[in-house]
């Protein structure tokens, strides 16, 4: 009897062991498929990345972000597109596509600091400063030491006259990283 159960459980952890194999097997051979219709698309949108890229660089701001808008309808989930598209939509002045696209990217990439510093910059701009606040400290939870969102939070708690924080971490954060500030 002991046996018996013995075999019964080998039998269900092979068939396991065969259905998971399958599986792993069938979506390896889908995403190959998916790969290499991935690959063309992603290295049409790194060239279009690019050319976004130079054209904010020359102040082109109209074509990076019909450059950016191509990009982003065949990838939604571009992070680096969506922090280029908000660049492009700040410099135009308009701020309600700069935030949508920032919060994009935050939302894609919540672990890169600059990119939760840039949609904070941009909740400031908007007077949303809460929302911005929590945007800096989550910046600051990634990089401690990110000099601009420690600006930018220092600047939010001096405007609320706000105690919480003691303004000796405050400078010995900016202490430390001062003679970053003396090359800036």
């Amino acid at each position: 009897m002991i046996f018996f159960r013995r075999q019964n459980l080998i039998g269900k952890l092979t068939l396991k062991s065969f259905c998971c194999a399958a599986c792993f097997f069938f979506c390896l051979s889908v995403g190959k498929a998916q790969t290499k219709n991935n690959l063309a698309r992603s290295e049409s949108s790194r060239s279009m990345l690019s050319e976004a890229q130079s054209a904010l660089a020359s102040e082109d701001f109209s074509r990076a972000a019909v450059l950016l808008e191509k990009i982003l309808s065949g990838e939604p989930r571009n992070s680096a597109a969506h922090t280029l598209a908000g660049i492009a939509a700040d410099r135009q002045n308009n701020l309600t596509s700069a935030e949508k696209h920032f919060a994009a990217a935050a939302k894609l990439a919540p672990v890169e600091p600059e990119t939760r510093n840039n949609y904070g910059a941009i909740l400031l701009r908007l007077n949303k400063r809460t929302e911005a606040a929590r945007e800096f400290a989550a910046s600051l939870k990634v990089n401690p030491n990110q000099r601009s969102a420690l600006v930018n939070l220092a600047q939010i708690r001096f405007a609320e006259n706000d105690r919480s924080t003691p303004n000796r971490t405050v400078f010995w954060n900016w202490r430390e990283s001062s003679a970053d500030f003396a090359r800036i």
